[in-house]
């Protein structure tokens, strides 16, 4: 009789593996039988690759490193940060959207750069948001103008009575940095150039204090560090209210007298801010574990110790659910007519 039931299980197993509904040799292995193995148990003692399409020291790298040792205790994994600079973050996000459907890779990334890139077709960008499985976001961060104590430039004013290209740098032209450069440039009528390739907010920063560059825009909680010992001078936030970082600091909107057309770039650019740092995982993930990544890293981003932590060090966090990061970052793409688009192109894309 025994012989008999395990032949059976043997046959029953057998089939479940040919017919794909999902056990693997090696969780038939760590199992019971009749029981499947919980998301829980699936990440006690794995290592989750979290990665950053960025070099080290930037804004992404940072946020990863300060989080990175509340997800390992909250999930009881191993969490290592994994920087994959390039193509200003959209080869470490085009590599995600390819992993394997494990659960055991995420990343850290502008999803509002992402969908721009999707958007305009950008070489490099074979991702599909709305496949993408979501997972937490890391809360709206408004971008902040600064300018090299080493530029001709100091003021708003300056910029737009400029006779002359201003230099930038950025990363790339479709991340954060450079589309925000471009929207703001072409919506006060600035001429500029935009230096791309810099791995990072940090190595861009780096170059504007050398004088490579004549400014940088990055999120205020980035802007704060670089303003510190007048590394970086901030001179305005492309903001409807003042940042909490630079209470002082006017915005865009207090210094300068929009068009309408401007002001609908001015506005498209703060939406890009409200999903700057967004947590994505590949296609396919399933239920459980992607459950169980939301869960931990609603976990980690409301849990006050971690909060008071990043306020400590004049970082912004705020939990964004999954749901919303997704509508928001799917808008991008979305809610862009097509004159509008053809003008996004020729700004990122063309030039």
């Amino acid at each position: 009789m025994t012989e008999t039931v395990d032949w059976q299980r043997r046959r029953f197993g057998a089939w479940l593996l040919a017919s794909g509904l999902g056990l693997t040799a090696g969780m038939l292995g760590r199992v019971p039988r009749g029981y499947a193995e919980s998301a829980a148990e699936f990440y006690r003692g794995q290592t989750l690759r979290f990665v950053v399409g960025s070099g080290a020291g930037g804004g992404y790298d940072l946020y990863a490193r300060m989080l990175a040792p509340h997800l390992a205790k909250v999930m009881a994994a191993d969490v290592v940060v994994d920087n994959r600079p390039g193509a200003g973050g959209l080869l470490a996000l085009d590599q995600i959207y390819d992993a394997d459907p494990d659960g055991l890779a995420v990343i850290v990334a502008s999803a509002s750069g992402a969908a721009l890139a999707q958007l305009l077709g950008q070489e490099g960008a074979s991702f599909d948001l709305a496949r993408m499985s979501w997972i937490a976001g890391l809360g709206a961060d408004m971008p902040v103008v600064m300018l090299s104590p080493l530029s001709s430039f100091h003021t708003l004013a300056e910029l737009v009575a400029a006779d002359h290209p201003v230099k930038w740098s950025a990363s790339g032209r479709a991340t954060g940095q450079g589309f925000w450069v471009c929207f703001f440039a072409h919506a006060l009528g600035i001429p500029f150039n935009l230096i791309t390739g810099y791995k990072g907010s940090n190595e861009s920063a780096l170059a504007a204090m050398r004088g490579e560059a004549d400014g940088i825009i990055v999120t205020a909680s980035s802007a704060y560090m670089y303003a510190q010992d007048g590394q970086m001078l901030p001179i305005a936030t492309i903001s409807h209210e003042r940042s909490s970082l630079f209470p002082d600091l006017p915005t865009v909107f207090e210094q300068v007298t929009l068009s309408a057309d401007a002001a609908w770039w001015m506005d498209y650019c703060l939406r890009t801010g409200v999903v700057g740092r967004t947590v994505i995982g590949p296609p396919g993930l399933p239920a459980d574990r992607l459950a169980f990544l939301q869960d931990a890293f609603r976990q980690v981003l409301t849990d006050p110790a971690v909060v008071a932590e990043a306020a400590a060090a004049n970082r912004v966090l705020a939990y964004q659910a999954p749901d919303f990061v997704q509508t928001e970052a799917l808008g991008l793409l979305t809610d862009v007519d097509d004159a509008h688009r053809d003008l996004l192109k020729t700004l990122l894309v063309s030039e």
